[in-house]
Parts: structure tokens; sequence; C-alpha cells
């Protein structure tokens, strides 16, 4: 079954968060097989051109993704992501330390459904 999650990134203006998201989406696209990643806007009445990565992706690939965007962030220091899935946050201010939080976020999201 495929689920959607959204990865925000915090604590920066929005074309920063558009630039990291756009990178973020290109890392994961070329390393993991088997997901869909769109940008998508916050506010559909904007002319921006989006800054939340929405992923939609099957269990099997929860770990490789954990790992892949635990990569991006040890590459993108000081940068520091939001994880929701179904409108509630499953993990908040991650950033490069992270990598374990991320992994558990990305398990426990896939164990519950």
């Amino acid at each position: 079954m495929a689920q959607k999650v959204e990865l925000r990134f915090e604590g920066v203006d929005e074309v920063e968060a558009q630039r990291l998201a756009r990178l973020l989406k290109d890392d994961l696209l070329d390393e993991v097989e088997g997901i869909s990643a769109e940008i998508s806007k916050d506010r559909a009445d904007t002319m921006d051109f989006g800054a939340t990565l929405v992923l939609v992706l099957g269990t099997r690939v929860a770990v490789e993704i954990a790992k892949a965007v635990g990569d991006f962030l040890r590459r993108h220091s000081g940068a520091k992501l939001n994880i929701s899935a179904d409108g509630a946050v499953i993990a908040q201010g991650l950033d490069s330390k992270d990598a374990a939080k991320i992994a558990s976020a990305f398990a426990e999201r896939f164990k519950a459904n």
C-alpha cells in the first residue's frame, strides 16, 4: 500500500525552503527506486513554486528514504526538517544529528499503516 509523507524545511525563508526541497527531491529520485516525489505549494493563492516535498512510497523503501534524507541533511548543515503524514507532524526539527529519529519516524509511520 502506498503512503504519502510530507517533508518541509523549517527555520529558513521560503526561497531557501524551495531550494532545499528541490535538492532533496532530486537526491531521493536518484537514490531510491519506487517513489514518487513532487513539490507542493502550501497555499494555492500564492505565485511561489512550493516548498513542501510530497513523497508517495511503499513500505519497502522507507529505510532507503530515511538513509537518503539523513545523508542530505549531513550535506546541508543547518537545515531542519519536519515530517508529516495525514496532516499530523510525526517528526519535527530534524537535522543532521537525527538519523535515528528520521529512521524511527518513517518506521513508525509504516508500522501503523
